[in-house]
């Protein structure tokens, strides 16, 4: 079973939404995991085409943190808006995602 195009819009349309008109980055990563681990409990798999791109969508979240004295394994807002365009980018270069 492969990712569905529609639970890959429901996790990473809020993103884009975020990227494009901003707001609390921590919202909107609290926000993503809790989306994910809704679909998760539906029976999404987050496997197939999309999946080494939704994980680094998945570490780039992980690894994020608003705080100023973030860890050497952590990112800061610019880092991640960086990681999540790369990925959304990918996203549509594999038809999940509209241009």
């Amino acid at each position: 079973m492969t990712a569905s195009k529609r639970s890959v819009k429901l996790l990473v349309a809020p993103l884009i939404t975020w990227m494009r008109e901003g707001g609390d980055p921590w919202a909107v990563n609290l926000a993503y995991w809790n989306t994910r681990r809704e679909l998760m409990g539906k029976g999404e798999t987050f496997d197939g085409p999309a999946a080494n791109t939704l994980s680094n969508i998945d570490t780039a979240m992980d690894s994020f943190s608003p705080a100023p004295d973030r860890g050497d394994h952590q990112i800061d807002e610019a880092q991640l808006r960086k990681e999540l365009g790369a990925a959304i980018e990918q996203l549509r270069k594999l038809g999940y995602l509209a241009k």
